[in-house]
């Protein structure tokens, strides 16, 4: 029976803990984890001999990537040119996990799983918890309920009961789309990406937070359950801000899953938080034009945010919220009509660096930025032998 080889990546600063309730689910299931690795990728955080020895206590094939061995390994395959390409990898940011899914490519993975160091798997022998079979559906062909919006946007929140019962809408989800109307049908195609869902603390904007007086950056609102079925497809032409706090990619998606740029300042302000949103943006574009598919559901996982200053959130996504409504329209004219993913990610740069997202003059030098570093993130993987 195939067993595909499964790359589990996960950026952190903090001590590793949830590690610890990821390897208990591999075991409480009975997953033989011979195919299984994860790599962490550090961001400068202060907890790097606790967590190797986290880890290693886990029995879990790892890989620790410290800031200075990342910076070793753009050494050893780039030469002298290696402060160019590692520039592409965002860090202060959780956009650093797209040093993870080099490692992850060069390691032969089939499916690259990513994830939040503050998700935990869920204790309990119900098997919209284990986490291995419910992001294994990618790579194979489903028959399932498949969701249309009439905004052309799906709320992944919309597929989540909420206590106290209340309409949230997931971060990223642009404002201009709000008041969505769902059409559903039953569908077959075939898997190249899984978002897993998340108890607890929905993934909401700070706006939302701040609307229920949360100053700590932690919603009131808690997320309990699902409410209609384990998983759906997300339709052709509808997309949704999928994050990638716990989400799963076929290994043939390597050259679009770069993980957006973040961290530069805009107008005095620090652009962040959108890195996931804008990358699976792209890549939802570029899979609606290969016929592919995102479901989106199970594996269920706990959200378990840290207080954090509402308004430095803010802060961050102030530029995001702005820009997200003229680029989502710009990606959804695209036309894109190319043969492999990596010929797609390029020509949907190229027919975006011809368009103006935004008139700010900073806007315009970060999408610059962005554009070249995209185009330099399929430079990577070339020489590196990846796509």
């Amino acid at each position: 029976m195939y067993k595909p080889k499964i790359a589990l990546v996960v950026p952190t600063l903090r001590k590793l803990e949830c590690w610890r309730s990821y390897a208990l689910n591999f075991k409480k299931f009975g997953h033989d984890i011979g195919n299984v690795k994860l790599f962490a990728v550090d961001d400068y955080g202060r907890h790097v001999k606790e967590n190797m020895q986290l880890l290693a206590q886990c029995e879990v094939p790892f890989e620790f990537w410290t800031v200075s061995e990342q910076r070793a390994f753009f050494r050893r395959h780039f030469g002298r040119s290696w402060k160019r390409y590692w520039q592409v990898i965002p860090h202060h940011t959780d956009a650093c996990r797209s040093f993870g899914y080099i490692v992850a490519g060069n390691w032969g993975a089939d499916i690259i799983v990513t994830f939040d160091d503050d998700n935990w798997c869920i204790d309990a022998l119900d098997r919209r918890y284990d986490y291995l079979a419910g992001h294994s559906v990618v790579g194979r062909t489903l028959t399932l309920p498949e969701m249309k919006s009439s905004t052309s946007w799906l709320n992944t929140c919309s597929l989540l009961n909420a206590e106290p019962s209340r309409r949230l809408w997931a971060r990223g989800f642009p404002y201009s789309r709000r008041g969505e109307e769902y059409e559903i049908r039953s569908s077959t195609g075939a898997v190249a990406m899984n978002v897993g869902l998340w108890l607890g603390c929905p993934d909401v904007d700070a706006m939302t937070i701040l609307a229920e007086g949360a100053m700590n950056g932690i919603p009131k609102t808690k997320t309990t359950a699902l409410n209609q079925c384990d998983r759906i497809i997300l339709a052709e032409g509808t997309f949704a801000p999928l994050n990638t706090a716990n989400t799963a990619y076929s290994s043939r998606l390597l050259p679009c899953i770069y993980d957006t740029f973040q961290g530069v300042r805009v107008s005095g302000l620090k652009l962040d938080r959108f890195g996931d949103i804008w990358c699976n943006l792209f890549l939802k574009k570029l899979l609606d034009s290969a016929g592919e598919k995102v479901t989106i559901g199970i594996p269920l996982v706990e959200h378990r945010r840290e207080p954090r200053p509402t308004l430095v959130d803010l802060e961050k996504e102030f530029w995001g919220v702005l820009v997200s409504e003229s680029l989502i329209q710009l990606v959804e004219n695209l036309h894109i009509e190319k043969a492999s993913y990596a010929d797609m990610y390029l020509d949907l740069i190229e027919q975006l660096d011809n368009q103006e997202i935004h008139p700010n003059t900073y806007v315009r030098k970060y999408f610059r930025h962005l554009f070249r570093s995209m185009r330099e993130w399929l430079a990577i993987l070339e020489k590196l032998g990846l796509m």
